[in-house]
């Protein structure tokens, strides 16, 4: 009987104290991932879910088996109608709150070394330089900054990004042939 209570005594204190944590993401992503939070301004709460200490049920996160960030989705669900107006400040052509992100890119962004998919895509980075540091995420395989609203190309970075490489080559030959169909039909359209 004593045993009982002893061993249930045990279990109570590991759940109450917060030593046992299931599925919990590796500490140095989640300071990466909350780094990146507190440079952002968050109008409509779409980080609200980012606390605690299991990174990987936080909305827009997906970890691996092993509890590593490899998905940050974070692309604006209602991307506004932007425009820059005479002075050259930014308009929308909604009356609607802005849904974007707003903020700058940390360079701990580019600790997260296990990240393969990673889309910021309709945010507002406030025409901030790209970090260096994409050259760091040698497991990417997908990335979207479309409309992100940066100062600089990408390109430079992208060519020391290897599993980026494929995609582009990819890009390149459909372009090309996409270019070659525009050429032949020019020239018919020509005789």
């Amino acid at each position: 009987m004593t045993f009982i209570i002893m061993t249930t005594f045990i279990f109570l204190l590991f759940f109450s104290s917060g030593v046992l944590v299931i599925n919990a993401c590796h500490q140095q992503e989640r300071e990466a991932l909350t780094s990146f939070k507190s440079n952002m301004a968050d109008p409509l709460n779409r980080l609200s879910s980012w606390k605690g200490h299991n990174c990987c049920s936080w909305d827009g996160i997906n970890c691996s088996d092993t509890c590593h960030v490899t998905v940050i989705d974070l692309r604006n669900p209602k991307p506004d109608n932007l425009f820059l107006d005479m002075n050259s400040q930014l308009v929308s052509t909604s009356n609607a709150p802005s849904t974007a992100l707003i903020g700058t890119l940390p360079a701990s962004l580019f600790s997260l070394t296990h990240l393969t998919y990673l889309d910021l895509s309709f945010n507002n980075f406030s025409f901030s330089k790209i970090p260096l540091g994409f050259s760091n995420l040698s497991a990417l395989t997908y990335l979207n900054l479309s409309n992100a609203m940066f100062k600089d190309s990408i390109t430079a970075q992208l060519s020391k990004a290897p599993s980026l490489l494929p995609s582009w080559n990819s890009i390149f030959h459909v372009l090309r042939s996409l270019e070659t169909i525009h050429l032949l039909t020019i020239l018919c359209h020509l005789t």
